[in-house]
C-alpha cells in the first residue's frame, strides 16, 4: 500500500496498551496534527475509551507494584535516600493521581484531534449474537465471550463506512482484528500507529496538507527570516533623493501560503507579506537648493533628517527541506523577499496618497 486506503481512521485500545499510552510519540502526534488540520477523521467508540482508561489503571496498579518489589530489593539504599542520585527511588506513588493524569493525555488526545466518539453499546445484540454462534470474526474458535465488546466495536464501525460509504482504518494489534477486517468491505486493517504515521506522510492526496503543516511548524523562523531580510533591504526615497539609513520592523503578517511545488525532500511555497516599519531617512532638502546656471543643477546646502512609519506589501517564496517519515524533521533553506529586490518608499506620506 503505498498511500491511505482511508481517510477515516479507528485506533483499537491494543495499540494504546501497546505503546503505553504514549499519546505524545512522534507517531501519536503525527495523527493528531493531521486529525486536527482535518486531513484525517479518527473515530473512537464509548466501549475502546472505557477499555482504554480501564486498563490505565489496572497498568498503573501493576507497575507501581513492580517498583514497589524493587524498593525492597533495594533497600541496601535505604540510609542514602537524602542523597541526589538516590533522592525519589523510595517517595511514595499516588496510583490514582497516576492513573488519572495518563486518562488525561488520553482524553486530551482525542479532543485535540476532533475525535468522534460511536455508541457502540448501543449497537444492535442481535447481529452480534449471529456472529458469536456462527463463529464470525472477530469470534473464532472457542467463541471467546471476550470478544463481545469488539464485535459491538465493529459494527459501529461497519454502520459508521456504510454511512460514509467510504472505508475506515483500523490500526489494532490483535489477530481477530484482522480476521475481521479480511472479511469485511469496510475495514481495513493496519497494524501499528507507526505504519499508519507513515502511510498518512506518504499519501500522495494527503501532500498538500502536510505541506501546509510543515509550514506552520516553522513559521516563526520563517518570520524571524522575513523581519531581518527586510531590514537588511536597501530602500530608497520614492519622492527625494534620500534613502532610508536604518529599517526596523514593527510588525509582519504573512497571508497564508500557497504550495508551488513539492518533491520527495523539498517543498517551495509563495505567499504576500505585509509590513508595518519604522524607517530612518535622509534626504537632500529641497528647500535649501541653489540653481547652478553654469553646471545646470541644483546645489543643495542642507539635508533633511526624520523617522517614517510606513507599511509595505510584498511577494516571498520560501524553500523548506523535510524528511519524508517525519512531520517534525523541516528545515529552512531560503527565504526570497521581494524578488530579492530592494523597496521604495515616500518621504511625504500625502504625496504617496496623492499619487497613487
Amino acid at each position: 500500500m503505498s498511500g491511505l486506503a482511508s481517510r477515516t481512521v479507528f485506533i483499537d485500545t491494543s495499540i494504546y496498551v501497546q505503546n503505553k499510552y504514549d499519546v505524545g510519540s512522534p507517531k501519536f502526534n503525527t495523527i493528531q496534527t493531521l486529525a486536527a488540520a482535518g486531513a484525517l477523521e479518527l473515530l473512537t467508540t464509548d466501549i475502546t475509551n472505557s477499555e482504554v482508561e480501564s486498563h490505565i489503571s489496572s497498568d498503573v496498579d501493576e507497575a507501581i507494584g513492580a517498583l514497589n518489589k524493587a524498593k525492597k530489593k533495594a533497600a541496601v539504599l535505604r540510609p542514602l535516600v537524602g542523597e541526589e542520585q538516590v533522592s525519589g527511588i523510595f517517595a511514595s506513588l499516588d496510583a490514582d493521581a497516576l492513573a488519572s493524569a495518563i486518562r488525561d493525555r488520553f482524553r486530551a488526545f482525542l479532543s485535540t484531534s476532533g475525535a468522534e466518539t460511536l455508541e457502540a453499546s448501543a449497537q444492535p445484540a442481535g447481529p452480534v449474537f449471529e456472529s458469536y454462534f456462527a463463529g464470525h470474526a472477530p469470534f473464532g474458535p472457542g467463541k471467546k465471550k471476550s470478544e463481545f465488546p469488539d464485535a459491538f466495536v465493529v459494527s459501529a464501525l461497519e454502520e459508521k463506512a456504510k454511512e460514509q460509504k467510504q472505508k475506515a482504518l483500523v490500526v489494532a494489534q490483535d489477530p481477530d482484528f484482522e480476521r475481521t477486517c479480511e472479511h469485511s468491505e469496510h475495514l481495513v486493517f493496519v497494524p501499528s500507529i507507526r505504519q499508519l504515521a507513515e502511510l498518512a506522510l506518504q499519501d500522495e492526496g494527503l501532500a498538500v496538507e502536510t505541506a501546509h503543516i510543515r509550514f506552520q511548524r516553522i513559521a516563526d523562523e520563517i518570520r524571524g527570516r522575513v523581519t531581518d531580510e527586510l531590514e537588511g533591504r536597501y530602500m530608497w526615497l520614492e519622492d527625494q533623493d534620500g534613502e532610508a539609513s536604518e529599517v526596523r520592523v514593527s510588525d509582519l503578517t504573512l497571508n497564508p501560503e500557497s504550495v508551488v511545488s513539492i518533491s520527495e525532500a523539498q517543498i517551495i511555497f509563495s505567499l504576500q507579506a505585509h509590513a508595518w516599519i519604522d524607517a530612518d531617512i535622509s534626504y537632500l532638502d529641497p528647500d535649501s537648493a541653489v540653481w547652478d546656471s553654469e553646471t545646470k543643477t541644483a546645489i543643495y546646502f542642507a539635508s533633511v533628517e526624520a523617522s517614517v512609519y510606513r507599511d509595505l506589501e510584498f511577494p516571498v517564496e520560501v524553500t523548506i527541506s523535510y524528511a519524508a517519515e517525519d512531520l517534525e524533521a523541516n528545515d529552512l533553506e531560503q527565504v526570497v523577499v521581494n524578488n530579492e529586490d530592494g523597496f521604495s518608499i515616500w518621504a511625504d506620506e500625502d504625496a504617496e496618497t496623492f499619487y497613487k
